[in-house]
């Protein structure tokens, strides 16, 4: 199993997913504006389904943006208890917490990246 050498480590990974993440949800508003544009200029109602698909899409992607950053707050706030009280046993819980919140970043990027995909090849 992989171990984090520190909470410091641990609290930089932190932070460059927060910076992620508000970059990803900047990416959301503008994908938003190019739907809308879109919808507006399209005049085939068969296009009304996906349009729909991908607000909805867009909706989803945000909540679970909101979902990650309020775990990884949780995180830090477990980090900080295992630090400040110098409690051992919270730290074999904390790395496995970490892998965990890792994965969970990780499987977000890759399906925000196929879904960035499909909207520009829907767009296009």
């Amino acid at each position: 199993m992989e171990t984090m050498t520190s909470a410091a480590s641990i609290e930089k990974e932190h932070l460059t997913w927060l910076k992620h993440i508000d970059f990803y949800k900047s990416q959301l508003q503008v994908m938003e504006k190019e739907l809308q544009l879109f919808a507006k200029e399209s005049s085939s109602k068969k296009v009304a389904p996906r349009i729909e698909q991908f607000q909805n899409q867009f909706i989803r992607q945000r909540e679970v943006l909101d979902v990650l950053r309020h775990n990884i707050k949780q995180h830090e706030n477990e980090i900080e208890r295992m630090t400040r009280f110098a409690l051992e046993y919270l730290r074999d819980r904390v790395t496995k917490e970490h892998l965990v919140v890792r994965a969970e970043f990780r499987r977000y990027v890759e399906l925000f990246i196929e879904m960035e995909q499909d909207f520009h090849d829907f767009l296009a």
